[in-house]
Order: structure tokens, then C-alpha cells, then sequence
């Protein structure tokens, strides 16, 4: 493998993480924003109002949104044809989804109980644009367009914090209006999705062109959907059995435990459109490299935050968000070891090694860790669940790299000292104008 840093890592890496940490900084100041003004009851129902469209999203795509960025990026599938089938699948969608959505909220999640009609119709008008999201992510990731799909985020971002912000300033900040800015977002992100995809001209949509993409979106499908269902489905479960103030409290938890997320979701983005270029041997090694360093940043960034969470909380949230402290250690381990598994994950999926079985199992386990724990811990009790099955399914995505690749454990956890060189010279690659690697 080249010593030199790949273009495509370094390129895709820098335009995904400035998205990243804008729509970070933005997510952030929304919540402080309703938090300190609407109080934790609207925080937990906020949250509530988003995971059931996102869910159904989800749940209706299909798994073609994996299937579109294999098929463009491996099978030459022409990105006019999959935009097109893609506005076919949002649109069918939005059809059944948005009003089993809404019905959703207003009859299994008492936690909504509260919440006026009209803001919970509101919600559920987000799926279609939350899937079509989705499925131009897809095609994009395909194409290798990550910068393109990047700016569209960014712009999304802005256009919700500007909303939310000046309802603020204004002293008009409610919970329909959260909704609208988010609505809004979402319109903005799309349009620019797909000028992104740089498609000037549609085709009719295909059913036979999706029957082809079937098999891979059928396995992706369960593995993508069990996968956010148990990132997911504790706040849900918090919301039916617990009170709207403690989906709250969770959700500020686990806001701050997942900015160890962020980094290796960021480098499986680029990894993932550069690995759809490479050879498997090639693609391998990177991987391993990119997960040593990984691995080392992950470990040093927990420990500041495990000191820095008490504190943390309390002076951004307020005291009635105090108990997320103890949300935020106890997620933390098991976030590490996700983030370990992360590139290894991603170079599997690029090869079209997915793992619905075990992700099918550690779904289960989750669900009934938190049907036993939350009663009697609350948020802290769904905090355990997760820990626990985010390490199972991480440490068998590891074993399964280890062995398919015949890479040694070490290889994958012990930094070397031309991984640091390697890193050195990524920064000195991106400092360069019109640097190639």
C-alpha cells in the first residue's frame, strides 16, 4: 500500500467533518436553546417527534439507500436512473408513512400524550424528506460527490439554527416551531442533494432497475434497521415507559456521549467511497491503519469526557439535566468499542459482507435489557442496555474483519510509529492547494 495519504480519504474526511462539526454545533445550540427555554418535558418530546418519522423513514427505504451507493459506485448504475427511482420511493412513502406516523405518536407514546395534533402532523410530514435524504446520500456516496453532499448538510444546518435562533431572540421559540425549522432544514439539504448528484436530466423510474438493486438492499435493510433501532429504540421504549422529562434528560445524555461518534463516522464516510475504488488487499490495510489511529484518539477523548461530563452538564443544560452525567459514563465504554468497529464495519459493507443475523440479535438483547432496566433505572437502565449491545455487535464485526482479512487483533488496537508518520503527512497533504494522494 502507498505511504501516501489518499485524496479521497483526505478530501472526503475534511468536507464530511466540517459538515459534521457545523451540524454538531448547530444540534447542540438547538437543544441548550430548548432546554433552557421549553425545559426538559419539550427536550424529551422534541426527541420523540423526530425518532418516529426517522424510524419509518427507515423502515419504508427498504435498504435501498446502501443498495443505491453499491449499484452507482460497483455496478455502473447511471446516477440519473437512481435519483429518479429514489423520488419514486420517497414520494409511495409518504403516502402510507406520514399517517401511520402521526397515528403512532398519538396512540402508543404517552409521553405525547400532551402534544396538540396539528404539531404531531407536522412531524410525521418529515419522513418523506428524511428517506429522500437518505437515498441521495446513497447515490452520492456512489458517485464519490461526498463534498457536494457535505455543503447540502451545511446549508440545511444554517437554515435551522438561523429559524430556531430567531424564534428565540424573539421570545416565540415553541415546540410546532422546532418542527418547521426542521422541516424547512430538510427541504433546504435535499435541493441540494441533488444538485449535487449534478443530474440535469430524469428518467422514468424503473421497478425492474430496483428488483436488481433487491438482493443487496434486502440484507442491508435488516442490518441498517436493526442497527438504529438499537441506537434508537431506547428512547422510544423511555417514552412509553418512562415520563416526556426523562427521554429529556437521556437525550442530553447520550447528545454528549455520541461526540465520540463523530470521528469514526466522518472516516467511514471517506473510507467507504474510497474503499468502493479499491482493491480488497489495499482497501484492508488501510482500514487497519485508519483504525489504529482511531482507536488511539477514541481512547484519550473518553477519558476527558468521562472527567468533564458532570460538569459539562450542568453549566450547558442546567441542574434539571443533572442525572445525564451519570447517562454519559456509563455510555461511553461501549461507544469506544463501536468506534473501534466502525472502519472495519465499513470495509466489510464496501465488499458486501453485511450481518443481518447478528444484527437481528443484539436488537433483541437491547430491547430486553431496557424492557427490564428502564422500570427500575430509567434513563441510566437504557444507558446500560446500549453499552451492552453496542459491544457485542462491535466485537463480532471485529472478529469477522480479523478473520476475512487474516488481520491480527494487534494490528487493528496498537498504533505504529509510521501511522504517525502517515497521520503527519495527511496534515501536511491538506495544508497543500491542489495536493494529490
Amino acid at each position: 500500500m502507498s505511504e501516501r495519504p489518499h485524496a479521497s480519504i483526505l478530501g472526503g474526511s475534511l468536507a464530511v467533518g466540517a459538515s459534521t462539526v457545523l451540524r454538531l454545533a448547530a444540534s447542540f445550540a438547538i437543544a441548550i436553546l430548548v432546554a433552557r427555554i421549553l425545559g426538559a418535558e419539550a427536550k424529551g418530546q422534541l426527541a420523540l417527534l423526530q425518532q418516529v418519522p426517522a424510524i419509518a423513514a427507515l423502515l419504508l427505504g427498504f435498504g435501498f439507500d446502501a443498495a443505491h451507493a453499491y449499484h452507482v459506485g460497483r455496478k455502473g448504475r447511471v446516477p440519473a436512473a437512481a435519483l429518479s427511482d429514489s423520488l419514486m420511493l420517497a414520494a409511495a412513502a409518504s403516502v402510507v408513512g406520514v399517517p401511520l406516523a402521526a397515528l403512532a405518536m398519538r396512540g402508543l407514546i404517552p409521553a405525547l400524550a400532551g402534544v396538540p395534533a396539528a404539531t404531531v402532523l407536522l412531524a410525521s410530514a418529515a419522513l418523506p424528506l428524511l428517506l429522500l435524504t437518505a437515498l441521495l446520500g446513497g447515490v452520492l456516496t456512489g458517485q464519490g460527490r461526498l463534498p457536494g453532499q457535505a455543503l447540502a448538510q451545511s446549508a440545511a444546518t444554517v437554515v435551522s439554527v438561523a429559524l430556531v435562533g430567531a424564534w428565540a431572540l424573539l421570545g416565540e421559540l415553541t415546540l410546532a416551531r422546532v418542527v418547521i425549522a426542521t422541516l424547512v432544514a430538510l427541504g433546504v439539504g435535499v435541493a441540494g442533494g441533488i444538485a449535487a448528484t449534478g443530474v440535469r436530466t430524469l428518467c422514468a423510474p424503473s421497478l425492474v432497475r430496483l428488483r436488481e438493486e433487491l438482493p443487496y438492499a434486502r440484507r442491508s435493510y435488516v442490518q441498517s434497521v436493526t442497527g438504529y433501532l438499537e441506537l434508537r429504540q431506547d428512547v422510544l421504549l423511555l417514552g412509553v415507559l418512562a415520563s416526556a422529562a426523562g427521554v429529556g434528560v437521556y437525550t442530553v445524555g447520550v447528545a454528549i456521549a455520541e461526540l465520540l461518534f463523530y470521528a469514526p463516522q466522518v472516516l467511514a464516510a471517506a473510507l467507504t467511497a474510497r474503499a468502493l475504488q479499491e482493491e480488497a488487499a489495499s482497501g484492508a490495510a488501510l482500514t487497519a491503519r485508519v483504525t489504529r489511529l482511531l482507536t488511539a484518539f477514541m481512547l484519550l477523548a473518553a477519558g476527558v469526557l468521562a472527567v468533564a461530563a458532570r460538569p459539562l452538564v450542568a453549566l450547558v443544560f442546567g441542574a434539571e439535566f443533572a442525572p445525564a452525567a451519570t447517562v454519559i459514563v456509563v455510555l461511553i465504554p461501549g461507544i469506544v468499542v463501536w468506534g473501534v468497529a466502525s472502519q472495519p464495519g465499513a470495509y466489510l459493507a464496501t465488499h458486501g459482507r453485511l450481518f443481518p443475523r447478528m444484527s437481528t440479535a443484539t436488537l433483541l438483547v437491547n430491547l430486553g435489557l431496557n424492557l427490564a432496566l428502564i422500570p427500575a433505572l430509567g434513563p441510566v437502565g437504557a444507558a446500560l442496555a446500549t453499552a451492552v449491545s453496542y459491544s457485542l455487535v462491535s466485537a463480532y464485526v471485529i472478529r469477522t474483519f480479523a478473520v476475512t482479512t487474516n488481520t491480527r487483533l494487534r494490528d487493528l488496537l496498537v498504533v505504529r510509529a509510521e501511522d504517525v508518520r502517515y497521520a503527519l503527512a495527511a496534515a501536511r497533504a491538506l495544508r497543500r492547494p491542489g495536493s494529490s494522494a
